[in-house]
């Protein structure tokens, strides 16, 4: 009889967490629901919010999504000496304003400034980052012909569920990385900073494609859990970048973390 009962014990000890799946409404997005797809799942995985599971699935270049990575990169191979060491702009002009000037890791990321990081990837070889990649399980793991731009020319892609997937193992420290340097990271991400939450994230545009695509990704760290998210959609104007927020402050309404 202890035997049965030490079995049984140990079969519901394995038992799989088997998530509490709910579509979300958000009727912003109801006359492009095929150009859009939001996940929303707490750490365990047991509840979980969707829009548009099949476009979830889909990969699509990551964008300065992969700036929350290649941080990490960086920092663990010692390319920047700390978060505040400032590398001197060039001289050449880009579309945005705030690239146009000396620039820190803080700045930067802040920026999303690509000319910085593609001056870590120059010191960061391909094949180092292919070791990153395989490791941490990111996307297709590929970086094409340019080391410059894999992340950005859609050599390498990733779904809106394999980047909840990296941004759980990170938030849990399974990526091996130093711990200082993943608290570093948090404090790059943190946008929101409220008694009942706080939001770290990052965006995305992947501007070389058709349709372009926003992205929006992050964990929110509430006192009894903590939520991932991941946001893209198809972008056809400057307007519709301001979606990725309003999509995550009305998701964060139906699930009941905000008013």
């Amino acid at each position: 009889m202890n035997i049965q009962k030490t079995i049984v014990l140990l079969v519901v000890g394995i038992s799989p967490i088997l998530p509490i799946e709910v579509p979300l409404k958000l009727p912003m997005l109801s006359p492009r629901s095929e150009n859009a797809a939001v996940l929303f799942e707490n750490l365990d995985g047991s509840k979980r919010y969707v829009f548009n599971q099949k476009r979830a699935g889909h990969r699509y270049s990551p964008a300065s999504t992969f700036k929350i990575l290649n941080t990490l990169i960086a920092l663990q191979e010692k390319v920047l000496p700390n978060a505040d060491s400032v590398m001197k702009w060039d001289g050449t002009v880009h579309d945005f304003p705030d690239w146009n000037k000396d620039q820190t890791l803080r700045t930067a990321f802040k920026a999303s400034c690509v000319w910085f990081y593609q001056a870590i990837a120059e010191k960061i070889d391909a094949e180092k980052y292919r070791q990153y990649l395989g490791k941490v399980k990111f996307g297709n793991k590929k970086t094409g012909s340019s080391v410059k731009m894999f992340w950005l020319d859609s050599s390498l892609q990733i779904s809106a569920k394999e980047q909840i997937d990296f941004l759980k193992n990170l938030r849990t420290n399974k990526l091996s990385f130093e711990a200082k340097n993943i608290q570093l990271l948090k404090e790059l991400m943190l946008i929101e900073d409220q008694k009942s939450y706080k939001i770290f994230a990052k965006t995305g545009w992947v501007m070389q494609a058709i349709p372009q695509i926003g992205w929006y990704v992050g964990f929110i760290e509430t006192k009894d859990d903590t939520w991932f998210f991941s946001i893209n959609l198809d972008v056809h104007s400057k307007d519709d970048l301001k979606l990725r927020q309003v999509i995550l402050i009305e998701t964060m309404r139906e699930v009941g973390i905000s008013e």
